[in-house]
């Protein structure tokens, strides 16, 4: 269920200029600009009859939404770039 949101997700987290990334390649700014997109698509999900028919995915994907929400909410997009 979760593969096409991995697809997506993962190379825009591993091509961000930030320390853990594998190469730095998008900045920190366009990848704020993304994450709402990401986690819009995340609460989308839920209503998705997959999701609908299967309390403990959805239950997951639901608190997935919620913490991913509170992390670009919690990020402090004045800071400056890491080296």
């Amino acid at each position: 269920m979760y593969w096409p949101a991995v697809c997506c997700t993962c190379p825009y987290v591993a091509l961000t200029k930030q320390p853990a990334a594998l190469k730095g390649l998008i900045p920190f700014r366009t990848h704020m600009k993304i994450d709402p997109f990401n986690i819009a698509q995340f609460a989308a999900q839920s209503l998705l009859p997959s999701f609908r028919k299967h309390r403990k995915e959805l239950i997951y994907n639901l608190a997935f939404t919620a913490i991913a929400g509170l992390t670009v909410l919690l990020t402090d997009r004045e800071a400056s770039p890491a080296n």
